[in-house]
């Protein structure tokens, strides 16, 4: 203290400006600051929860949509499949379609898993043109049924560019 009473009258005008402002701005920098800070992050956070919340909400709708969707196919699969089989069907829709003498080989496989068995027909067609065979795939795809074209491989004939081979890979789910 005893340098604070030998400072002048203007001196300690100085002094005490300087302390104040020393005062005011480790008040700034050690509270105001941090705090400031603090309520940036938390409000930040607040945001990202709000949009991980909306995100949530239509993932969980989007969900229970799904599930009743998948509810109803498979009611209807059980119900709806009594006497249908995949092979036959192909084998009617080709014919519809008239490209069954096209046609170079169908071989089925069946796989059975716990609640549904999956029944798949690969189809082979040769020397297609492509009106019958976009007749034959509508034909597949609004059918009704539980039908799902897995594959579509398209080769080109070089010896005759208006025609095409296709591979066809389409499975049945026919639940338990």
């Amino acid at each position: 203290m005893n340098f604070y009473k030998r400072l002048s009258k203007k001196e300690k005008k100085t002094f005490k400006a300087a302390a104040l402002v020393l005062a005011l701005l480790l008040l700034l920098f050690m509270v105001i600051l941090p705090l400031k800070e603090r309520r940036d992050f938390y409000h930040d956070r607040m945001v990202r929860s709000g949009k991980t919340l909306e995100k949530m909400t239509a993932m969980s709708a989007r969900y229970k949509e799904l599930k009743a969707h998948m509810a109803g196919k498979g009611s209807s699969s059980r119900k709806g499949q009594g006497n249908f089989t995949l092979f036959s069907f192909l084998d009617k829709a080709a014919s519809d379609s008239d490209i069954k003498g096209n046609i170079k080989s169908m071989k089925p496989s069946v796989q059975s898993r716990e609640n549904y068995t999956e029944s798949t027909v690969l189809v082979e067609l040769e020397d297609v043109s492509l009106k019958p065979l976009v007749s034959y795939i509508h034909r597949i795809e609004s059918s009704g049924q539980n039908l799902r074209i897995k594959k579509v491989d398209i080769q080109p004939r070089y010896s005759n560019p208006d025609q095409i081979n296709v591979t066809l890979i389409i499975s049945s789910l026919e639940m338990k």
